[in-house]
């Protein structure tokens, strides 16, 4: 498995192959999560017949990609509150809302974390696939995360967890570091230091 891919002008996606040994009964889930960062949600409308932004919500921590792979659906690991805990599964990524006078109610910032949920799914940065760890035998298992052609620079983690009876079984992390180079990297940095 590389520990770092690098972006250039011909950059086109890539899938990185992750593999173990399960020693222990239990689910294997897999989650691959970018960099946090800080994003603004919007919301169009219309108002007096034109289409504008009638809804603007900021987000905190939110991740610029997350990918999560596991041996079964995520609610037979039967611990819900564990789940959100480890935010394991799209459903239960931590979603924390700045408070704004745009927002209404408790639903619409759900209703936004939905659309923005969606957009990431349709961006290939957000998804989520039961049963796409396949095993060789009894204990070797394996998958592929795909990391696509719009990935940002940073530092991405591949967390591995084994639950078993609603508990966590046991955890490890990875780290694989996404980084531009040649031309792209020109760009990227001049664009952040010299803007």
């Amino acid at each position: 498995m590389p520990r770092k891919i690098d972006i250039d002008h011909n950059f086109k996606g890539v899938k990185v192959l992750v593999y173990g040994v399960q020693n222990d009964v239990g689910n294997v889930v897999i989650i691959v999560r970018g960099p946090k960062v800080n994003q603004i949600l919007r919301e169009k409308g219309k108002v007096a017949g034109v289409w504008t932004n009638v809804t603007n919500l900021k987000v905190k921590d939110f991740y610029n990609y997350y990918s999560i792979s596991s041996t079964t659906e995520l609610e037979r690991i039967n611990n819900k509150s564990l789940l959100e805990n480890l935010e394991v599964g799209l459903d239960n990524i931590n979603f924390q809302p700045v408070k704004s006078r745009n927002i209404l109610s408790f639903n619409d910032a759900m209703g936004l974390k939905n659309e923005a949920l969606r957009l990431m799914q349709s961006k290939k940065l957000y998804s989520e696939n039961t049963n796409e760890i396949l095993y060789w035998g009894e204990t070797l298992f394996k998958t592929f995360i795909e990391f696509p052609k719009n990935i940002s620079k940073g530092v991405y983690n591949i967390d591995l967890y084994l639950f078993n009876d609603g508990q966590l079984q046991s955890f490890q992390s990875l780290p694989i570091i996404v980084d531009k180079v040649g031309f792209e990297e020109f760009v990227y940095n001049s664009a952040h230091e010299n803007s």
